[in-house]
């Protein structure tokens, strides 16, 4: 069965089910002679501090398969053949990062993100389900999105939901390709994924310890209370490995920044007067939370943290935020132009880069912020203009 046959009638789409060697054996016969591959993945994240790929889902030559790779089916052959062949992905990040996280997964052929595509032909709803409704009238169901893929047995209607997630990157694919090739933007979307799969490729694993539990909304907080957000925040850590569950199911991160700022600002008042806490932060869980506070309160100020000085773009002075809007009014006419967003072209972390080095080549403005070398050719007459105007 075709995406044809079954454009309007997602559950209808047939698959094999991978979960021995005998279907893994008769599924790589055929990969073999495929072409491209289409694959997605489901993980566990929002069950379980520490992550994994439960499902692997395929569309190749026509037939879909769903790979179980908690079944204990052996997966060393799968991934050498599957590395060396082109690969159809929509936000490629998500999957290649969680793909070497779980397999040490690298591909080696060419990768297609269909969302990044869809970001240089400026769609505005770049969601798998928005895009195939756009494309191809389809509504997908969001029945599985927040289920727990670790759970066995999956039962026939999650399956079903897995299966469509692949079924139409093929034919989403190969429009999105005539439309970039049409607008002359085929080169921009290579270069933007080969730059995804790298990024989702670098070991990450050494964490900055001065920079992990700075998370989003901690820069709104006085010093005082960075030390208490920090030893929360490793409270935090340590409760959800110890019960292997992800950080916001033992306290969101609003309430954890909630509590630091009410902790710090009333070191005599009991922890009862604070902010109401779930009922899972209770027994062993609670006491080792008073123990973290009362770290905090007692921590010397020799030892407090406080805010970051900014690294490697310098700081901001007027000139820089001068440039910077300046480029920004520039760029946001090329935009309109080229009907994409603005941010698509260049973020405000590469314009501030740029206002920075005052770069003049285009290779220069390559070396600013990470810009790819087609925006760094879209940048290049706008940053001449903008930094001899200014000067």
């Amino acid at each position: 069965m075709t995406s044809e046959d079954v454009l309007n009638k997602p559950g209808d789409i047939p698959f094999v089910y991978v979960d021995n060697d005998v279907t893994m054996s008769e599924m790589l016969s055929r990969m073999a002679d495929s072409g491209s591959i289409a694959i997605d993945t489901e993980a566990d994240s929002l069950y379980h501090y520490y992550q994994k790929v439960c499902l692997i889902q395929l569309t190749f030559s026509d037939s879909n398969y769903i790979v179980d790779p908690l079944s204990g089916v052996n997966l060393e052959k799968f991934f050498k053949v599957l590395s060396h062949k082109p690969l159809i992905l929509h936000d490629a990040a998500y999957d290649l990062r969680m793909l070497k996280l779980s397999f040490e997964f690298y591909p080696k052929g060419e990768v297609f993100d269909t969302m990044l595509a869809g970001q240089l032909l400026g769609y505005h709803y770049l969601g798998l389900s928005a895009m195939l409704e756009e494309f191809f009238g389809v509504q997908l169901t969001k029945t599985g999105q927040k289920s727990d893929w670790s759970q066995r047995p999956l039962s026939k209607a999650l399956l079903r939901y897995a299966s469509t997630d692949t079924f139409y990157l093929h034919r989403l694919a190969d429009q999105l390709h005539e439309k970039l090739e049409t607008l002359g933007r085929l080169s921009w979307h290579s270069e933007s994924c080969e730059r995804v799969v790298d990024s989702a490729l670098e070991d990450k694993t050494e964490v900055d310890a001065d920079q992990a539990w700075r998370i989003k909304g901690t820069k709104q907080l006085g010093r005082g209370a960075f030390a208490m957000i920090k030893e929360l925040w490793h409270w935090r850590e340590q409760e959800s490995q110890k019960a292997d569950i992800p950080p916001f199911k033992v306290m969101s991160p609003k309430l954890l920044i909630h509590l630091a700022a009410w902790a710090a600002s009333h070191p005599k008042e009991p922890l009862s007067k604070g902010p109401r806490l779930s009922r899972t932060c209770g027994g062993r869980r609670l006491e080792e939370l008073k123990k973290a506070i009362a770290i905090a309160h007692n921590l010397p100020e020799s030892q407090r943290p406080g805010h970051l000085k900014p690294k490697g773009r310098g700081r901001s002075t007027p000139e820089t935020e001068t440039i910077v809007e300046e480029l920004k009014r520039e760029i946001a006419i090329i935009a309109e132009e080229l009907r994409i967003a603005p941010q698509v072209i260049a973020s405000r972390a590469m314009l501030k880069a740029v206002a920075v080095k005052k770069p003049e080549t285009v290779k220069e403005i390559t070396h600013c912020g990470g810009i790819l070398n087609w925006q760094a050719r879209l940048l290049h007459e706008p940053v001449k203009r903008v930094i001899h105007t200014l000067e």
